[in-house]
């Protein structure tokens, strides 16, 4: 397994969460965060304050079989091509435990 968090724009939620859910994806968390990168935080250059963007944190367990597939479906309908956004991280699903 893989977990794969995706970071988005609040606007692409409903989309992602449909692709998700298409290629049987049922299980996920989401958590609002702030941040800021390509999409530039500032907003004056005399003015060096930091604004962060809003965006939302999506985490998924996925199998390896999956992994491409879902991969390029949050790529697809998550880019509106402007810088930030998003990103996708993936890294080790360790072990999954159900409480």
């Amino acid at each position: 397994m893989k977990r794969v968090t995706a970071i988005i724009r609040p606007i692409k939620l409903k989309d992602v969460e449909r692709a998700l859910r298409e290629e049987g994806v049922e299980d996920f968390s989401l958590t609002e965060v702030e941040g800021c990168g390509q999409q530039r935080g500032y907003i004056e250059f005399y003015q060096p304050d930091l604004h962060f963007r809003p965006k939302i944190k999506v985490e998924i367990l996925v199998n390896e079989e999956s992994l491409e597939e879902v991969l390029l479906k949050i790529t697809r309908v998550a880019r509106l091509d402007f810088y930030g956004d998003g990103r996708i991280f993936v890294a080790p699903g360790y072990e999954l435990i159900e409480i």
